[in-house]
């Protein structure tokens, strides 16, 4: 039988050898764990196809042996499971079981979506791979914080409305409690009462001196006044305004009782406390910060103008104080000493000043002009109160005069704006001479307005409304047809709370005050013709 050509060829010609390949770097376990297995089939290599389509080699023709400087497929493959071996020993002598540690800590976090609890097992990982643990742990975190972006911008898109919803349904019931209540107290003649406290002056902070009021702003009806740690008060008042509420925001709370002056009510409101307590800066203020004067004035000529097409407005501008108990006009350029001004009852009732000048003001800026003028000619002096202390009490009034172009219906009301001098005992003040008779006057008409509210709140059959020129014309205000508000003034500071705790319950008794519901004016000389008619 004739030899086999494919095997008497692969028996005569050598194999091809294969040329020396490079041991895998100590650690590469993956590239070397490939190159031994290729080292451990040579014949599959060598011949390009699977062994068994390949006949064994015949004994009488043996492979040539390799030259000594190759190593042979067999010795490379027991060299790499060698090193293989010695590289896994190395690393369990190192730390045991890392691998298992990655593997339980990843299965850990990847089974629950929501939740993100740090692993005792991180700790466990102290090998390179550590670094894979903490990279998985990011993108874990990555992705939860990610939805929960996704969570919350869709809570808000969905609760947005709602909130917005609710919150105007609360605002629109704050706004209609308060409507209420203010027809409450209109309907009970009740003077409403405002308390501001300034905040504490540089000067009294250096000095050391503490707060003995504390106002809590959700609740601004109430302040607490705690002279010690064991001594507590509370008070209560229609609003209380802390250091930190500006003109703008005293001003909105007053602007309904202002209005109404435009309807034909008559207004008073005035502002009471010791001397450096802000009483002055709250009803003046300064031109860069104005205050209620000014504000009052300019809310009446905005309202004028909304009702031009249907009401016709003429406005008055009067200004006195009462000093030592007499009446000197402020507005007189001829700042006649002499002239003499008393209180007289009108025909209508009310209390009038006979001879007053009553100046005609057709602008916010004609009336900012005659509050200025009105002012410098104020008696003021210096006391240990107050470098620029108010000597006397200054009174502005506003007649308004009105006409309906459609009815012809008239009417005349009044608004007096009112800054008390200093309530402070004579003693704190520290003067002599001229400026301790001025306390002592001041002293006295501020006692008979006290005399009028505890006659009032007691509803005493007389009231002494005669016993100062202060109380006299304020008569119709405090007693009558007129709506009443009256800002308290006081200091926080602990060196002031005599005069402090004076105040507040003084402001606590005007409170209490009811004069019974307020009424519209009609023009004297509109009623007087009716009578004509009648007669």
């Amino acid at each position: 039988m004739e030899p086999d050509p494919v095997a008497v060829g692969a028996s005569s010609s050598p194999p091809a050898a294969s040329p020396p390949r490079q041991l895998p770097p100590p650690g590469d376990d993956e590239r070397g764990a490939g190159e031994c297995a290729d080292a451990a089939r040579p014949d599959q290599r060598a011949s390009g196809g699977d062994p068994n389509d390949a006949p064994p080699p015949s004994p009488a023709s043996a492979a040539p042996q390799p030259s000594p400087q190759e190593p042979t497929g067999e010795d490379t493959a027991a060299s790499c499971e060698v090193e293989q071996e010695q590289e896994k020993e190395k690393e369990k002598e190192v730390v045991p079981g890392v691998g298992e540690a990655l593997r339980i800590f990843m299965e850990e976090f990847g089974e629950e979506d929501n939740t993100l609890t740090l692993s005792p097992l991180l700790k466990e990982i102290t090998t390179p791979d550590g670094a894979a643990a903490l990279r998985f742990l990011g993108g874990k975190y990555n992705s939860i914080l990610e939805r929960y972006k996704q969570q919350v911008a869709k809570c808000a898109d969905q609760c947005e409305p709602r909130y917005d919803d609710l919150k105007k349904k609360y605002t629109d019931e704050c706004a209609e409690r308060k409507r209420l209540y203010n027809e409450l107290i209109e309907l009970r003649g009740n003077i409403r009462v405002f308390c501001r406290c300034r905040p504490l002056s540089s000067d009294e902070i250096t000095r050391g001196c503490s707060s003995v009021v504390e106002i809590d702003s959700s609740q601004e009806n109430e302040l607490q006044f705690v002279p010690s740690e064991k001594e507590r008060k509370a008070f209560k008042f229609d609003h209380v305004f802390g250091p930190k509420d500006d003109q703008e925001t005293v001003f909105s709370e007053t602007v309904p009782v202002v209005r109404s002056v435009m309807d034909g009510f008559n207004v008073c409101i005035f502002a009471y406390g010791q001397t450096g307590t802000g009483k002055t800066f709250t009803m003046e203020g300064v031109p860069e910060n104005r205050g209620v004067n000014y504000r009052a004035l300019e809310e009446l000529f905005k309202i004028s103008e909304e009702r031009t097409t249907s009401v016709a407005y003429t406005f008055l501008v009067s200004i006195l104080e009462v000093y030592n108990e007499k009446i000197r006009d402020m507005l007189d350029e001829s700042n006649d000493q002499s002239k003499r001004l008393d209180v007289k009852q009108s025909a209508d009732g009310t209390q009038d000043v006979a001879g007053l000048v009553e100046a005609p003001v057709y602008n916010i800026d004609g009336v900012w002009e005659k509050l200025k003028f009105g002012s410098r000619n104020r008696s003021v002096g210096s006391t240990n109160a107050n470098e620029l202390s108010s000597r006397s009490h200054c009174l502005v009034r506003v007649t308004v005069k009105s006409e309906h172009l459609l009815t012809g219906q008239r009417s005349r009301s009044q608004m007096w704006l009112v800054d008390l001098a200093g309530s402070e005992r004579v003693g704190k003040t520290g003067v002599e001479g001229d400026r301790l008779k001025e306390s002592q006057f001041i002293n006295k008409s501020l006692s008979a307005l006290g005399d009028v509210i505890s006659a009032l709140a007691s509803k005493h059959s007389h009231i002494p409304y005669r016993n100062s020129k202060l109380t006299h014309l304020l008569q119709s205000s405090l007693g009558g047809d007129c709506k009443t508000l009256m800002f308290i003034q006081i200091s926080p500071s602990s060196t002031d709370s005599g005069e402090t705790l004076c105040s507040l319950n003084f402001a606590s008794r005007v409170r209490a005050v009811e004069h019974g519901p307020a009424r519209k004016q009609a023009d004297p000389a509109e009623s007087l013709k009716f009578k004509h008619m009648v007669f």
